[in-house]
């Protein structure tokens, strides 16, 4: 089955952007200054601002965004006592209990995949580079996946209604994508993914502009560009 594979280029306010999948801790990652570390003033205020960001910024529908980003801070408890770091324990960050001061918080924003697996968090990490009040981490060691996130109702139904053919409203959407002849769309960034979702097109975002491709073997070595699985899955 031949799939014809698009760029989309939906500009956005904001744009993700690619990281290394290497070990990393908490001290790797945060700015040197700790009063950049965090600019939102409440775990609140850096829901709105995540909210409004995808939502207003960038024309994602409120029930896509809905099903497809959760929000966590870094220490969470529990009834009974327990407690866990969400944050640490997604993106594979070794973490000391305790390590860093209670008055430096870190939220986050996590864009799941319809299986349930992360595929990359919004961080309340100052980014000195970009000047920005938050960084798009990925999962260490996640390689170059593609975001392919819970479709709800109303967005299969926009979509039937674009393409013009049946879309089953439970079960997989991605699995069902296999089976089917239409063009997908592949961008760079989650949101302008969830952005083309939204629109009613079968859209693929990619942590970057050239992570859907193979270029090296396990040794290193550079062979004939191939698709990565995700994609090959999604063109076959």
């Amino acid at each position: 089955m031949e799939i014809k594979l698009k760029i989309l280029n939906i500009m956005s306010k904001y744009t993700a952007q690619s990281v290394p999948n290497t070990s990393s801790t908490f001290d790797d990652i945060h700015a040197p200054d700790s009063s950049q570390r965090n600019r939102f003033s409440s775990f609140d205020d850096f829901k709105a601002f995540i909210r409004g960001a995808f939502i207003s910024g960038s024309g994602i529908d409120s029930e896509l965004f809905d099903v497809c980003v959760e929000f966590h801070t870094d220490i969470e408890c529990f009834d009974g006592g327990d407690v866990e770091a969400p944050i640490h324990e997604e993106l594979g960050w070794k973490f000391t209990r305790f390590s860093h001061k209670a008055s430096e918080p870190l939220y986050a924003a996590f864009l799941r995949n319809e299986d349930g697996s992360l595929w990359q968090a919004v961080v309340s990490l100052w980014d000195s580079e970009r000047e920005r009040p938050y960084r798009y981490l990925a999962p260490t060691n996640n390689g170059d996946r593609a975001f392919l996130p819970p479709i709800p109702p109303v967005i299969r139904k926009r979509i039937a209604s674009n393409y013009g053919i049946d879309v089953p409203e439970t079960g997989s959407f991605w699995e069902w994508c296999t089976s089917i002849d239409v063009p997908r769309i592949v961008t760079e960034g989650g949101k302008k993914g969830l952005c083309g979702l939204s629109l009613g097109y079968i859209t693929i975002a990619l942590y970057g502009c050239t992570c859907g491709a193979i270029t090296k073997d396990e040794d290193g070595n550079k062979v004939e560009p191939l698709l990565t699985p995700d994609l090959q899955r999604e063109s076959e």
